[in-house]
């Protein structure tokens, strides 16, 4: 793919400072390398981002067509993409661009033990690994580095993940009032933790209850449409 530079005097400030304040020659050919992908990956975000609400279609970042690029193999890109990630930082909402490939129902599977989402960006992974497993839970590393595998009865940490912490009380509110709905009853003391069983009865008994459910969710029912496809596809590996 082709791009073009646009802001050379920056980039050339930000190479000079590695060679002209005493310390000529310290910069390892590494390190060099490292800020010019710098460079090109936040071009490319720059180029492809949606202005709306700063996503990236990650199709058009791929690790495939940028190692086409550069010449160089998928995994050095994904390891280049993480290691400059961590030297140069560059803020993004990762809870909008995660709730952005949810609505791709392509993108995740669902069986009788676990959710499989394909991320296709690495650093957006590591992002979604850290909080799951601040939050307790832990994710599944296997051969393929985007399988992103959760347990199923951690289905409530990705749910807690898209929403706000105002979100998810009206969630817990809106469950319980689908399951007195169902049961004639509230959902019983036993039960509290277990919002898959819970999710699943209300929504197997209710074909709107799924997309009830997830209506609460914002932004813009981008997440709502997420996990309305994984609600739906917990109650098919359920039945």
């Amino acid at each position: 793919m082709e791009i073009e530079f646009k802001e050379k005097e920056k980039y050339f400030d930000e190479i000079a400072a590695k060679f002209f304040n005493r310390n000529f020659g310290t910069a390892s050919k590494n390190d060099i390398e490292l800020l010019m992908f710098k460079f090109y990956i936040e071009t490319l975000i720059n180029d492809y981002e949606d202005k709306s609400d700063k996503t990236i279609n990650y199709d058009n970042i791929s690790d495939y067509k940028i190692a086409r690029d550069l010449g160089i193999t998928p995994q050095r890109v994904r390891n280049l993409k993480l290691k400059k990630d961590l030297v140069y930082p560059q803020k993004f909402d990762w809870r909008v661009s995660f709730s952005k490939l949810m609505v791709d129902s392509k993108r995740v599977r669902v069986d009788e033990k676990m959710i499989k989402l394909s991320i296709p960006d690495p650093v957006l992974f590591m992002e979604i690994q850290n909080y799951i497993e601040k939050q307790g839970g832990y994710v599944d590393i296997q051969l393929n580095s985007k399988l992103l595998t959760v347990p199923l009865e951690d289905f409530e940490q990705l749910i807690q993940l898209v929403c706000s912490d105002e979100e998810y009380k009206v969630f817990l509110k809106k469950l319980e009032i689908e399951y007195q709905k169902l049961k004639q009853e509230s959902i019983p003391e036993k039960d509290k933790f277990d919002k898959v069983k819970i999710i699943s009865e209300i929504i197997a008994n209710s074909a709107q209850a799924a997309a009830d459910i997830a209506t609460i969710f914002t932004p813009t029912g981008i997440a709502a449409k997420g996990l309305t496809e994984i609600f739906k596809k917990i109650v098919e590996v359920k039945k």
